[in-house]
C-alpha cells in the first residue's frame, strides 16, 4: 500500500532502554536518540503503518492536542526518512489499526524529537578484524 512505512532493518539497529529508543545506523555510524513521543512512534513503526494511521492514533488518544499532532508527526517521520532509518514499505496490503494502549493513563502528547550524534561514527564503523592495530578495537591501524 502506498505510504506505508517500515523501519530500515538492514541499517537501523535499535534498542528500547528505560522508555527511550537508541538507534545506530550501521552504514553511517551515526546514532540517534528519540524523545518525546518518538519512542511510541518508533514502536508503532514496527507494525508498518502509514503516517496517517500514526497521526489518527495520537489524535484519538490526545484529542485536546489535535492541532499540534499532525505537523509534529509528519516532520518527525520526514526526519526519520531523511536519515534513512525509515523507508516506504510496498509489500503491505492494508495498514494496521494502531493503539496507544502502552501509554499510561496520565500521558500527554510531547512532540517527537530525533537527536543525531555523529561523534562516534569513526569508531562505530571500524572493522574490528581489519581496521585495528595490535591493541584491538577501538585502536585504529595507522595509515601507511
Amino acid at each position: 500500500m502506498p505510504g506505508t512505512l517500515k523501519i530500515a532493518a538492514e541499517r537501523a539497529l535499535y534498542e528500547n532502554v528505560d522508555n527511550e529508543v537508541i538507534i545506530i545506523d550501521i552504514q553511517t555510524g551515526n546514532y540517534y536518540h528519540l524523545t518525546g513521543s518518538g519512542q511510541s512512534i518508533w514502536l508503532l513503526l514496527q507494525q508498518q503503518p502509514t503516517s496517517e494511521t500514526i497521526i489518527a492514533a495520537f489524535e484519538a488518544r490526545f484529542p485536546s492536542q489535535r492541532p499540534l499532532i499532525a505537523d509534529a508527526i509528519q516532520q518527525f517521520v520526514q526526519q526519520l526518512k531523511d536519515a534513512a532509518l525509515v523507508t516506504d514499505a510496498d509489500d503491505v496490503d492494508e495498514p494496521p489499526t494502531l493503539s496507544l494502549d502502552m501509554l499510561p493513563a496520565d500521558a500527554v502528547f510531547k512532540p517527537p524529537q530525533l537527536t543525531t550524534y555523529t561523534n562516534m561514527s569513526d569508531l562505530l564503523l571500524l572493522d574490528p578484524i581489519h581496521d585495528v592495530d595490535d591493541k584491538g578495537w577501538p585502536h585504529k591501524k595507522p595509515i601507511n
